[in-house]
């Protein structure tokens, strides 16, 4: 029976790692404007605009600063 040969222990490796990564992961708005109307929410803008309701995170990521859980009529938000 062969023995391995002794490999020779390495010390650790310090790694700095930052508190927290940023990534951009803006979503350029199109230019176009929505005016919002009576009835309106994100979630159906984006099923009757986009045909699908998993765009509504594209309309969230859009409109950073508005709550997408208490829009008004007559609020203008920016389609993706």
């Amino acid at each position: 029976m062969q023995v391995p040969a002794r490999v020779p222990a390495q010390a650790p490796v310090q790694v700095q790692v930052p508190e927290r990564v940023s990534v951009q992961t803006d979503v350029v708005a199109s230019g176009k404007v929505y005016i919002l109307k009576k009835g309106d929410t994100l979630s159906k803008i984006a099923r009757e605009r986009f045909g699908d309701i998993r765009y509504l995170r594209n309309l969230i990521d859009a409109n950073p600063g508005i709550d997408h859980s208490n829009v008004h009529p007559g609020q203008k938000i920016n389609l993706p």
